[in-house]
């Protein structure tokens, strides 16, 4: 009887945590893609198929898989979907993960070398963004110096076969969207944001989404895999611990491998459609803002569970939990993005 009470209690919990996985991991898509269509961009194909089927579908199944914790707690698991702890964590991390993926969008914009560049291509044209950013087998380096206002940049490698095109420079298809072209953000004089949303795919913006998300998800299916009093730990879950260490690999990996293993990567898989960016330093700021939204995920889980538990004892009511809830989570989005965006040295690149 015992080991039912446990058993039973175990799949409650693990219903629930399932349940919210799958609500953040929709939440958390539509506002990237929310994000992307403001500029009419969107992820490539590959990118969907790299969240939904590498790192949604086997951390939801193998969490299900955590067994029951091997001592009966007097407490109670929380048994309904419509709750004050269940809606407090859905929500909560719908604003978390909100708040850090349009300050992400923001501070991609602050890097120095991303900007507006009058002089790209030269001659005065305009990038053409149907022809994708595409490097060939040979080496492509560029140097910039910035002397103020310009920036120029050397272009070498695949780059050197320039083309004319109705009086204006260009490139062909098979070389490729200029490296200065590639590096300016959508909407420029120079690289206008056209119709045909997948024509802007090969864009910064598209691909600072895309790696930041990666970790937004790993983030919120370990902060809803709680453990004791009614699971075990979910290390004791081989299955869903060894794909979870995977994924945050591979996610790292894909975020901050250098600039010349995307070029093979990108070459080896054209749908991933990944683009490097301009100041290569910033990888590893896109890098420890997503550590910061996973501490700031997992706390704020940690908390909600605590007032979850003082509001069914009656010692909080349930607008006391409430503005508990709002406050705390204001509390931590100010102390961790607020110094990012008002110090300089934090935000620039």
């Amino acid at each position: 009887l015992l080991q039912l009470m446990r058993e039973g209690r175990a799949a409650l919990v693990t219903s629930i945590s399932c349940f919210k996985f799958m609500a953040l991991y929709s939440a958390i898509q539509f506002i990237t893609v929310l994000r992307l269509y403001r500029i009419n961009t969107n992820m490539s194909d590959f990118q969907y198929l790299w969240i939904d089927l590498f790192i949604i579908f086997p951390l939801a199944v193998y969490m299900a898989r955590t067994g029951p914790y091997h001592k009966l707690s007097v407490a109670r698991p929380h048994g309904r979907l419509i709750s004050f702890p269940v809606l407090a964590s859905v929500l909560g991390q719908t604003a978390i993960a909100a708040a850090y993926q349009f300050f992400a969008a923001w501070w991609t914009l602050q890097m120095k070398a991303f900007h507006c560049q009058p002089a790209c291509p030269p001659a005065g044209g305009v990038c053409d963004p149907t022809q994708a950013f595409q490097s060939s087998s040979d080496s492509l380096s560029f140097a910039a110096h910035d002397d103020g206002d310009s920036m120029m940049v050397r272009m070498m490698g695949a780059f050197n076969a320039f083309n004319t095109v109705n009086g204006s420079s260009g490139f062909g298809v098979t070389e490729g969207m200029p490296a200065c072209c590639a590096s300016q953000p959508l909407g420029c004089p120079t690289r206008p944001i056209v119709s045909d949303t997948d024509d802007n795919i090969m864009s910064v913006e598209a691909t600072s989404a895309f790696l930041f998300s990666q970790f937004q998800y790993l983030a919120v299916v370990i902060a809803f895999n709680t453990s004791k009093p009614f699971r075990r730990n979910l290390v004791t879950n081989y299955y869903f611990f060894y794909s979870f260490l995977l994924l945050a690999i591979a996610s790292s990996f894909l975020l901050l491998a250098p600039d010349n293993t995307l070029v093979v990567i990108n070459s080896y898989i054209s749908t991933l459609e990944v683009q490097r960016f301009p100041v290569a330093a910033f990888k590893t700021r896109l890098f420890a803002l997503a550590i910061v939204n996973s501490a700031v995920t997992y706390a704020f889980e940690c908390i909600v569970e605590v007032l979850a538990r003082q509001e069914e004892r009656a010692s909080l009511s349930l607008s006391s939990a409430t503005a508990a809830v709002i406050a705390v989570l204001c509390g931590l989005l100010g102390l961790t993005l607020g110094p990012v965006a008002l110090l300089p040295f934090l935000r620039d690149t």
